[in-house]
């Protein structure tokens, strides 16, 4: 990162007494969010990226040096899941020890004083290869490239004597380099590697993603390293023809045709869009046998340029170090290696064709079939996209800011996401390119706002709030389901704002009246968001009078919401401390007791209180919101303890197995929440989601078929998707 001018650094944020240094090893969670110092780094959190089945990931920056990077931080304390913990520091030593270009970049490990785990890696500008199994097939020259330096990520992580073991398109990104060179590989996610001892992994376990392993993994029986190509193999597949080699509905299936069957060959899938030379590489990394796969990664380079090669392609990365291989082998690799300046500045197609006119490629597969590969696929280069691409982050840094439509009042003249997403849409240059960008950016945030919206709608005087939510949605995506059924916006009411917000004429009032959107945003907790309300409008003196009784009602609201209640917090003859982990058992038994359960008040049936469970479920929503599993699910047996027949705790609890990856335990609640609550498309969608993550995709498109018959619209897109899969 290039250092500006010389600026104050931010102020740290204190630790106050509410929330001491030290809380967490007995007590909550230290609270992650924009502005604050991380408790024992100089980092400054700037804003939240994502999270995966482990952890939360945030972009920081360093106090002093400015440098940006993502922080990775475990869900919970590394003494309440130790196994999670010692996979989490794994991850972190593995991609450590390898330093190579194509690996991600681990700058620092830790402890955070509430007892997780965390670490400081590079802050890459990209996106994970999965984003672009929709696009099928991928261009050859972007596809060569990319395994290329996918090969050489795993050469120098076996090299180092560790097996990556989860090679997926989800661990592949494509990123922007310094030099503004589009697609560099950088492989991520070692949580699940191994080292090497004698040359192999002796014994393991069963780890990986079924539809990426290779036929020993399988089994069981020892691997190295080609296992790794194996799964680049089935990854490489996948980006042609928009699935891995085997699509079977059950894991137990898929594991079965990762050993016993052959893939079908991808010129028998796509065609002649797969040239027969890339078709035999990937064959040959699909093998069952490793002895007759590539014998290495480096192998497989030198294989995937000799392709290259036999293609008459080029590529903005042809720059890098040949493979080490045999002279012989090596000396025709040389044809490659040249400046990559010369094939951003001159353009892939002139120079191929000046390959081709040297007679490269036109002995090996014939002129027309070069031709095909290189007029019909040119990569694209990152020049053609820079202005795109700029408009995109700054979209996507003023969504960060929650201004997605009204700029702050301090800044009326500020960037907004809609105003940015409008200008990106009329680019003039890469018009395609931009469209679909713009076209991304508009579901991302229309889904982003959604949620919002769905944050406050339910919670006591929060109805106004969500609406605002719901309402700019609309400006994203007119036609979203949800935000047209709770937005209180007239059509012509709505093309105004549209209008309004483009051009950017709102005035200090009507900034005032949506100063709420950014507190309420960025908070996750109702109480937090409230504080943060509540000083907003004490600050901002545009604020109308109508907005400010809406923010005291809901401030007053939120109180009387979260004030204890001893008559009805505590449960007679309820365990303390229940156990964080409910057996499938336990669960099954308590359901078909709870289904079958005397009415409220009958001689020997305890007695419900669905306020109690309301309160537990809030609580336990809380606590997943924050990636604290443990005490959210215990939040949500508490609250089927006050009403065995509450479907949103029974949902809290599916949704904690869902975000441990235990897709069938989540199948099991959400089945029982679909018994209890049949019309609701949300429970139905979510059980499908559950079916799909466990690979039962006839059941998934059932469970979301049956959403979309129910009016739920957000459905309709994963019913399509799972069609697609089952080739309906």
């Amino acid at each position: 990162m290039t250092a500006t001018a010389e600026r104050e650094p931010p102020r740290p944020v204190v630790v106050t007494d509410r929330e001491p240094a030290d809380a967490g090893r007995h007590g909550s969670l230290i609270r992650l969010s924009p502005g604050r110092v991380v408790p024992g780094t100089r980092y400054r959190i700037v804003r939240w990226l994502g999270e995966g089945g482990m952890g939360v990931v945030y972009e920081v920056e360093h106090l002093d040096i400015a440098r940006r990077a993502a922080l990775k931080v475990l869900r919970v304390r590394r003494n309440e899941a130790p196994e999670l913990a010692d996979k989490f520091r794994d991850e972190a030593r593995a991609a450590s020890t390898i330093g190579a270009e194509n690996i991600v970049e681990i700058y620092d490990f830790g402890e955070l004083p509430d007892g997780r785990l965390m670490f400081t890696m590079e802050l890459l500008d990209g996106h994970a290869l999965v984003d672009e199994i929709d696009d099928a097939p991928m261009a050859i020259p972007r596809l060569l490239a990319i395994l290329r330096q996918t090969a050489r990520g795993l050469a120098a992580a076996h090299r180092a004597g560790i097996v990556h073991r989860d090679v997926k398109p989800e661990n592949i990104l494509v990123c922007r380099r310094d030099d503004g060179r589009a697609d560099w590989v950088k492989i991520v996610d070692f949580g699940l590697a191994r080292f090497l001892r004698g040359g192999r992994v002796e014994e393991h376990d069963l780890a990986g993603s079924p539809h990426y392993m290779a036929p020993e993994v399988c089994l069981g029986l020892p691997f190295d390293g080609r296992s790794d190509i194996y799964a680049l193999g089935c990854v490489a597949y996948e980006l042609m023809c928009g699935e891995p080699p085997f699509m079977d509905p059950t894991v137990d299936e898929v594991l079965r045709s990762h050993v016993s069957r052959e893939p079908v060959a991808l010129r028998e899938r796509i065609g002649d869009a797969c040239p027969r030379a890339l078709d035999a590489l990937v064959q040959r990394m699909l093998a069952k046998e490793p002895q007759d796969r590539f014998a290495d990664a480096i192998d497989l380079e030198a294989a995937v340029c000799e392709v290259q090669l036999e293609l008459g392609i080029e590529t903005p990365w042809d720059d890098l170090p040949l493979p080490d291989v045999a002279p012989e082998r090596r000396e025709p690799l040389l044809a490659l290696h040249h400046d990559p300046s010369e094939v951003l500045a001159e353009g892939l197609l002139a120079r191929s064709r000046r390959m081709l006119v040297a007679g490269a490629a036109a002995a090996a597969i014939g002129l027309s079939a070069a031709a095909y590969a290189i007029v019909r696929t040119p990569a694209p280069t990152a020049e053609a996209h820079a202005p795109a691409e700029t408009l995109v982050r700054e979209a996507k840094d003023a969504a960060a800011a929650a201004a997605f439509v009204y700029p702050p009042p301090e800044d009326p003249e500020g960037p907004t996401a809609y105003r940015i997403v409008r200008r990106l849409e009329r680019l003039d240059e890469d018009t395609e390119y931009a469209r679909q960008r713009a076209r991304q950016l508009r579901t991302d945030f229309a889904t982003t706002l959604v949620g919002l919206g769905d944050r406050y709608w339910d919670l006591p005087d929060g109805r106004p709030f969500a609406a605002e939510f719901y309402t700019m949605a609309l400006l994203f995506e007119p036609d979203h389901p949800k935000a047209r059924q709770r937005a209180f916006v007239t059509p012509a009411q709505l093309a105004l704002l549209a209008e309004r917000a483009e051009r950017g004429t709102f005035t200090p009032a009507e900034l005032g009246a949506v100063a709420f959107i950014r507190p309420l945003a960025e908070e996750e907790d109702p109480a937090e968001a409230v504080e943060r309300l509540e000083a907003t409008m004490a600050s901002v003196p545009e604020v109308p009078p109508s907005t400010r009784r809406l923010a005291e009602r809901f401030a007053r609201s939120q109180a009387r919401r979260t004030a204890p209640n001893p008559a009805t917090d505590v449960r007679p003859g309820a365990k303390a401390g229940a156990s964080p982990e409910i057996e499938d058992a336990r669960l099954a038994a308590g359901a078909e007791a709870a289904d079958a359960q005397a009415p409220s008040g009958t001689a020997g049936g305890p007695k419900r209180d669905p306020a109690a469970a309301r309160r537990a479920t809030r609580e336990g929503r809380r606590h997943l919101a924050a990636g604290r599993l443990a005490e959210a699910e215990r939040a949500f047996e508490r609250a089927l303890t006050h009403d065995p027949r509450s479907v949103d705790a029974v949902v809290g609890l599916a949704d904690v197995a869902f975000e441990r990856g235990r897709y069938e335990r989540a199948a099991k609640l959400l089945e029982r929440a679909t018994r209890r609550a049949p019309r609701s498309g949300g429970v139905w969608t979510r059980l499908g989601d559950a079916y799909f993550r466990a690979l039962r995709y006839a059941d998934a498109e059932r469970a979301y078929r049956r959403a979309v018959e129910l009016g739920y619209g957000a459905a309709r897109k994963r019913l399509e998707r799972i069609e697609d899969k089952l080739g309906r």
